[in-house]
């Protein structure tokens, strides 16, 4: 609930997915583009719902208020 986990949930997912979207823009490879945006949905599914679900069974209430209050990438509500 500070520093980065403040303004996301999943901040070195949303690194690493922006740190290879900027690689892939900066030398113009469209492919690259379109794998970045594949990989992040099947992070999403595949890592951070899993993630999740076990974080919400492990603290409970509190996972819950710091679901309602950061959002799963960026920004807070």
């Amino acid at each position: 609930t500070t520093g980065v986990f403040a303004i996301s949930r999943n901040p070195l997912y949303l690194g690493g997915a922006l740190l290879l979207l900027g690689i892939a823009l900066a030398f113009n490879l469209l492919w690259a583009v379109l794998a970045v945006a594949l990989a992040t949905i099947i992070c999403r599914y595949a890592l951070i719902a899993p993630e999740e679900r076990y974080l919400a069974a492990r603290f409970g209430t509190a996972y819950a208020e710091y679901r309602a209050t950061v959002r799963r990438w960026l920004g807070r509500r």
